[in-house]
C-alpha cells in the first residue's frame, strides 16, 4: 500500500489480487506528510486486523461487530439483522469500540445491563438487547473468536396478563371497520390467532381444504404448523358472511395462486391503489384507525390474544392452543388461562 499525487489530490493505492486499486485520500490531506499518516495508519488497522484473526484474543468490539454483521448478511432476516446491529453497537457506545471480545463476562454484561436501566431504558428493552448480543457472542464462540460464550442472566420482567377482547369490543371493532378488504382481516385474525407477519406471508398453495380447512403457517425461527381454519375464518377469507359457510367446504373454485392478502394500497409516491401485499407497518397503521372508530384501547396484536384466549375459554386444551399459537414454551399458553378470570367473574355474577 502506497500513495500518489495526481494534480492537487492524494491518492491511495493498493493491489487487489492482479488488480491495481485507486481511492482519492480528499480535499482535506494537502501535504505528503498527511498522506504518509493515513497510510501508515491504514496499514496498522490492517494488520491488527490480521492478528485478531490469528489471535482472537486480541479481537474488539470494533472490529466483531462489522465482521459479524458482515458474515451474518443472507442467514438472518433484515429486520432481525438490523435490531442485532443496534444492540450491539449500544454495547459499543458504552464500553468503547477497543473492548475486548474476551471481556465480555457474565459479570460486565450485567453491570452493562444495570447501566441501561438508569438510562431510562425498560426492563423489556434490556432484555431484547441482551438477547441479540447472546445470540452474537454464541455465534462467536462457534467461529473459534471466543474461548467460551458467558452466560447471560435476562432482567426479570412483570407478568402483564394478555389483553384481549370481548365479543361485544370485536364486534364493534368488525362494524367500525369502513373497508371491506380489512374487514376481512380482521376478522381472520381473530379466529386463527396469527402473527401480522404469518398471516400476510400466507399464500392459496398454503392452504390445505381437506379433509378439512387448514394453513400451514411460518412462524419464529422458521417453524412451521398448521392452523385450522373454522367456518368462520373460511368466510373472513372468502369474502362472505359468517353464515354462509357452512362446515368445513371450501365455497369457491381452488384455481387461486400467488398471496393471499392481495389488497389495494397507496405506496408513497403513488397516486391511484395499487394491489399488493401491504406492509406489516401499513396494516397497524389501518388498525389503529379502526380501533380509534371503535372507541376501543387495543393493539393489533390483541387480536392474536383474543383468538387464543377464545380457544381457551371454549376447552381447548392447553397444550393444543400451544400448537396452534407456536408459542414456544407451554407457560406462555398457561398465560392465556389466567386471563380468563375477569371474564369468568362477569360471566357468573349475571347468574346471581
Amino acid at each position: 500500500m502506497n500513495f500518489f499525487k495526481r494534480g492537487k489530490r492524494y491518492y491511495l493505492q493498493w493491489w487487489e489480487g492482479d488488480r491495481r486499486r485507486y481511492k482519492s485520500l480528499g480535499p482535506a490531506v494537502k501535504t505528503e506528510t498527511q498522506a504518509k499518516i493515513i497510510v501508515a495508519e491504514l496499514e496498522k488497522a490492517g494488520l491488527e486486523e490480521k492478528l485478531a484473526r490469528l489471535d482472537p484474543s486480541r479481537l474488539t468490539l470494533g472490529r466483531f461487530i462489522p465482521q459479524y454483521l458482515s458474515e451474518r448478511k443472507g442467514h438472518i432476516k433484515p429486520k432481525s439483522l438490523a435490531r442485532y446491529d443496534v444492540s450491539l453497537r449500544m454495547l459499543q457506545a458504552d464500553l468503547g469500540k477497543n473492548f475486548l471480545l474476551r471481556s465480555l463476562t457474565t459479570r460486565k454484561l450485567q453491570q452493562w445491563a444495570g447501566l441501561r436501566l438508569q438510562q431510562g431504558v425498560s426492563r423489556a428493552g434490556v432484555n431484547t438487547d441482551l438477547r441479540h448480543i447472546r445470540g452474537a457472542l454464541n455465534w462467536a464462540f462457534d467461529m473459534g473468536m471466543l474461548q467460551k460464550a458467558p452466560k447471560i442472566k435476562l432482567l426479570k420482567e412483570p407478568q402483564n396478563l394478555p389483553r384481549h377482547l370481548t365479543a361485544e369490543q370485536a364486534q364493534s371493532l368488525l362494524k367500525a371497520e369502513a373497508n371491506a378488504d380489512r374487514r376481512r382481516l380482521w376478522g381472520f385474525l381473530l379466529w386463527t390467532g396469527m402473527r401480522r407477519a404469518e398471516v400476510l406471508g400466507m399464500r392459496w398453495n398454503h392452504i390445505v381444504w381437506d379433509p378439512k380447512p387448514a394453513a400451514l403457517v411460518t412462524g419464529k425461527g422458521d417453524k412451521q404448523r398448521m392452523v385450522p381454519l373454522l367456518p368462520a375464518a373460511v368466510a373472513f377469507l372468502a369474502g362472505l358472511d359468517q353464515d354462509q359457510v357452512d362446515g368445513p367446504i371450501c365455497v369457491w373454485p381452488r384455481t387461486e395462486v400467488g398471496q393471499v392478502w392481495v389488497m389495494p394500497t397507496h405506496p408513497s409516491g403513488i397516486a391511484e391503489p395499487v394491489m399488493v401485499v401491504p406492509k406489516p407497518d401499513t396494516v397497524t397503521r389501518w388498525f389503529k384507525v379502526a380501533a380509534r372508530a371503535a372507541g376501543l384501547d387495543c393493539r393489533l396484536h390483541d387480536l392474536r390474544h383474543t383468538a387464543i384466549t377464545w380457544m381457551v375459554s371454549r376447552g381447548v386444551m392447553l397444550r393444543v392452543a400451544q400448537e396452534i399459537a407456536g408459542h414456544a414454551h407451554y407457560s406462555t399458553t398457561e398465560r392465556y388461562a389466567k386471563a380468563l378470570v375477569a371474564d369468568l367473574y362477569d360471566a357468573a355474577s349475571k347468574g346471581l
